[in-house]
């Protein structure tokens, strides 16, 4: 788990650089490169399994005053420390806890049908 979380990790942060490159380069960016990223995001985050992804969106979910401690909860364990992470620069990046629940949502209803 710890791993499989390292790597989604990594490819988070790999597509928040990416649009914000293409943000400030008024799109000369290809953007096959953040389809791409996604895509590859979106296998990592398939990767995790149900279970993980399901905690990742409910921490996501929490009121703004629970999250903090279900989050130290999780960084106390270090089996989930990278998890935490994950979600403590959820918590300092607005736009990227959006793309995380946003595609988290988008996958749990493309697994229900």
């Amino acid at each position: 788990m710890e791993r499989l979380a390292q790597v989604c990790y990594t490819w988070v942060r790999r597509l928040l650089a990416a649009d914000e490159i293409n943000r400030e380069s008024s799109g000369s960016v290809d953007t096959v490169d953040l389809e791409q990223l996604e895509r590859v995001l979106r296998e990592r985050l398939d990767a995790l399994g149900p279970a993980p992804r399901a905690e990742l969106l409910h921490v996501l979910m929490l009121p703004d005053f629970e999250r903090p401690d279900r989050i130290g909860e999780l960084y106390r364990n270090p089996k989930m420390r990278t998890f935490a992470e994950l979600l403590i620069d959820c918590e300092e990046d607005r736009t990227l806890r959006a793309v995380l629940v946003g595609m988290l949502r988008e996958g749990n209803e493309k697994r229900e049908f």
